[in-house]
This record gives C-alpha cells, structure tokens and sequence, in this order.
C-alpha cells in the first residue's frame, strides 16, 4: 500500500471516528481523534471560552505557607522556576489566562512571599523580585499572544478577532494556528491526485468557510517560499497556547504539521527547511506520533 493510500486511509477512518465521538464519549467515555474545523466553528470556541472563564471563577490559587512558597518560587541553585508554574497559570487545567488571573494570582502570592513578612527567611527578597519578574512575563507573553494571533489571520485574510476571544488569548491563537496549517494542507493536497481532482478541491477550498475563503496561492506562497509565517509557529507563544488547549485539539494539530511537513518534502525531494526542523524541535510529541503512524502503516501494509 503507498505512503498515499495510506494517508487517504487514516485520514478516512479518523474523520469517521470523529463523527462518532460525541456518542461514544457519552456511553464509554473512549476518545476518537481526526480531522475536525474546530477552529471555524464559533460554538465550539465560545463554549471553549466559558469553560476557562468558569475554571477560573471556581478554582482559586492554593498558596502554601511563607516558607514553601519562598522555596518554590526562588528555588536557588542556579535553578529557574517557569513564570507560568510561579503563578500556577497555563495548561489544560484553566485553557488560558488573562491579565486578570495574572493580577490575582501575583497578588496572593505577593502576601505570601514579601520580605517585610518575613525577615526570618533569607531567599524572601529574591523570591518576591522572581514573582514579580514571572507577573511581568506572563503580561508580555499575553501581547505576544494577541499579536501573533492578528498576525495569523492576516495570512489567511480572515476578519480581525473580537475583543473577547482575546481576553484570555491562547484558546483563539491555537485555534488560528491549526486553522493555518490545516489550509496549508487543504490547499496544497496530499498523495497523488488527478489534476482534475485538484482543480475541484481548489475550488472548495477558496469556497470554504473555515478558511475565510482565503486565497491558495496567498497561503501555499506564505508557508512554502516565505520564512515568516513558517518562524512563528517555532516560538514560544505557539506552544505555549498548544499546552492550554484540550488534548484532542493538540493531537489533531500534531497530526496536521506532520502532515504539512510530508507535503514540504514532497515538493523539495524528500528535503524539509531549516525553519520547519526548528518547528518541528519544539514539538517533541511528534516522535511518539510518527511511530504510531509507522506501526499503522505497517500494520495496513502487511499481507495476511
């Protein structure tokens, strides 16, 4: 069986275990994962945004005591704990933050960890400037976020996101970037296909609601010939949206760049660029999943 039939066989028995999977989560609790416009579907995305906002309102920061905390926060020995894990912010837990979890969770702490409340403990000075530096990185990061996220949807010439889809950006910026890539696959194709076949999925394409009708020549030139679109999904800000979002949205995401990565070299002679290695550095996930796509396709390809 071709690498090509292959794929058009996953991607197949994928997108049927994704119809079924509102209906067997409900009677097993099994997940199914494939191909789904989530990142188009604006019940999805608000019910997504209730759902942090609720996580927020209902779980409040747990804070230890004055010594454990100082501890935590200024661990010394050259160590340096993440601004995110300092304020307990970040992950799948609360799907994202914004400058208001930001303030609560620093100012809880900052009433732990003061110096002037504890004098007795020598690392207090050091770990209250470490909170304060981890409050102001999380602020950056959610600029950079909120910009990265315009920057996405210029590329697919989609309307500018709304100012509550921002509030706590990292749900619309993922949301953004797995729409980039699943365009990018959409638009270039994937296997062999009949040009006229090609031509015809053009056209759905640049019909499609789920890519803003955006233009294929526009995204396949951004991804392809232009480094910069390819350099934002190796910063920081991408992954760190990616490790808000649930977990069958970041397995679709890892799916689809893995995918994009195959079309990539298909086009350059089995060769990827530079900047996609580094894409592709940032994801140490993807080994795990192109060796479940090897034994699948090995499992496919075996004669009984």
């Amino acid at each position: 069986v071709s690498t090509a039939l292959f794929q058009t066989f996953y991607a197949q028995m994928m997108s049927s275990a994704s119809t079924a999977c509102h209906r067997s989560d409900l009677e097993s609790r099994q997940h199914f994962y494939g191909d789904e416009p989530w990142f188009s579907n604006t019940a999805i995305l608000h019910a997504l945004r209730t759902t942090c906002a609720a996580a927020h309102a209902e779980q409040r920061i747990w804070v230890g005591s004055p010594a454990e905390e100082i501890r935590r926060v200024f661990p010394g020995g050259g160590r340096i704990l993440g601004a995110g894990a300092i304020l307990r912010l970040g992950g799948s837990q609360h799907m994202g933050f914004g400058e208001s979890d930001v303030g609560y969770a620093y100012r809880q702490l900052s009433r732990v960890v003061h110096p002037d409340k504890n004098p007795e403990e020598q690392d207090a000075s050091a770990a209250f400037q470490r909170l304060i530096e981890a409050a102001e990185e999380l602020r950056q990061a959610l600029s950079d976020a909120r910009a990265t996220v315009r920057l996405l949807s210029e590329s697919l010439c989609i309307s500018a996101p709304l100012a509550e889809e921002l509030e706590r950006p990292q749900m619309k910026l993922f949301a953004e970037a797995t729409r980039v890539l699943s365009a990018v696959l959409a638009a270039t194709g994937e296997g062999t296909v009949p040009s006229s076949v090609g031509i015809r999925a053009l056209s759905a394409f640049v019909s499609s609601s789920a890519y803003g009708r955006c233009d294929a020549i526009r995204i396949l030139t951004a991804w392809f010939d232009q480094p910069q679109l390819v350099d934002l999904f190796s910063t920081a800000t991408i992954r760190a949206a990616y490790d808000c979002s649930p977990k069958r949205f970041r397995l679709q995401f890892l799916c689809t760049l893995h995918r994009v990565m195959l079309a990539e070299a298909k086009r350059n002679n089995g060769c990827v660029r530079q900047n996609v290695q580094a894409v592709t550095k940032l994801y140490p996930e993807m080994d795990s999943w192109q060796f479940l796509r090897q034994q699948l396709q090995v499992k496919v390809s075996a004669v009984d």
